[in-house]
């Protein structure tokens, strides 16, 4: 059973839209343009619909047609409507293939664009990362800049207080040796009163000699501690700074490798956008030939219209004709006879 919310009607007004737009009826373009309604109940509508009408078109026809003369019009129009359908369902079909294998087309040309400007991101971020790395190395180069301030500092103030040293030194020496003198005059004045006296500042005198030699070895050894030191230093300055710039070397080689692959993935969306404008045309070309073959569609409807026409004409004719024929023979039957010879 329909349902009440659909009538006949809804599906005729439907009908009538479908065929003033040169679409075929069919339920699912009915159902599509009505918007609602099962399946079921526009079969039901539908097929009533093509009930009628195939009533509609056997009444239109002349009953005092001959059968033979019927038949060889029916076969003649179905013929041309079959082989009309026909060549526009292949024309329609063929179009319908060119559209999907451009929009393939097209969706593929999407894909490698899609592709390309992911590849673009990436590079962009490995050019981000390479500057971050420059920038990185730079921050090393200032840190190792101000290290070896530090040392250079470190080195001087080691120098002044080497140089302290050797003054500390002299004034040892000096101080040694004015003692010594004051000491020897002592021991001049003193020469004959003193002689246990004498001993203990010779034994004095040593172990002030031998604390200053101490002092000047103690001197010597932090000497050479500082300059060792600083040698030690320079040589990690120079290793650092050779292998900084080999980094610096091999930052520079991916940097214009970044910079080459972002020129050849410009390059490529370039020639992806140009093959994305030319399946453009090509799909619009497509577009085209399908409205070109709709409007052939159409003419060969219109001449299959023309068509009905005349044969329309032809059986009007038909039926003058056999009341002519008609009207004779009345004629001759009420035409008296006469006997021979009379």
């Amino acid at each position: 059973m329909a349902r009440p919310g659909i009538s006949y009607q809804d599906v005729q007004a439907a009908i009538a839209s479908l065929l003033e737009r040169n679409i075929e009826p069919s339920v699912q373009s009915i159902r599509e343009t009505l918007g609602t309604g099962s399946h079921t109940t526009i079969t039901v509508h539908w097929r009533r619909w093509r009930a009628e009408l195939n009533q509609v078109q056997q009444a239109s026809l002349p009953p005092a047609v001959p059968e033979a003369v019927m038949a060889a019009v029916a076969s003649f129009w179905q013929v041309a409507v079959d082989q009309a359908e026909a060549a526009y369902l292949e024309r329609r079909e063929q179009a319908s293939r060119d559209v999907e294998a451009a929009e393939k087309t097209r969706e593929a040309a999407l894909a490698e664009i899609t592709q390309a400007r992911t590849q673009i991101v990436k590079l962009s971020g490995e050019l981000h990362e390479a500057h971050s790395l420059k920038r990185s190395l730079s921050d090393e180069l200032l840190v190792e800049r101000e290290r070896r301030l530090q040392v250079d500092k470190a080195v001087t103030v080691a120098e002044q207080r080497v140089a302290e040293a050797v003054r500390a030194n002299e004034t040892l020496r000096a101080n040694a040796e004015t003692r010594i003198a004051e000491w020897r005059e002592a021991l001049e004045r003193s020469q004959q009163a003193a002689e246990t006296k004498l001993t203990e500042v010779r034994l004095r005198l040593q172990d002030e000699g031998e604390r200053a030699k101490r002092n000047e070895q103690q001197l010597l050894a932090i000497i050479q501690q500082n300059r060792a030191d600083y040698d030690q230093e320079r040589k990690v300055i120079y290793q650092e700074r050779l292998a900084w710039q080999d980094r610096q070397r091999d930052f520079a080689q991916r940097l214009a490798a970044v910079h080459q692959q972002i020129l050849e993935t410009r390059t490529q969306l370039a020639g992806i956008t140009e093959k994305n404008r030319s399946l453009g045309l090509d799909l619009e070309q497509s577009r085209c030939m399908l409205q070109e073959r709709e409007l052939q569609y159409l003419e060969t409807v219109r001449v299959l219209e023309n068509l009905r026409g005349e044969f329309k004409v032809t059986v009007s004719r038909c039926q003058a004709l056999e009341k002519e024929l008609d009207n004779i023979r009345l004629a001759a039957k009420q035409q008296p006879l006469y006997p021979l010879g009379g």
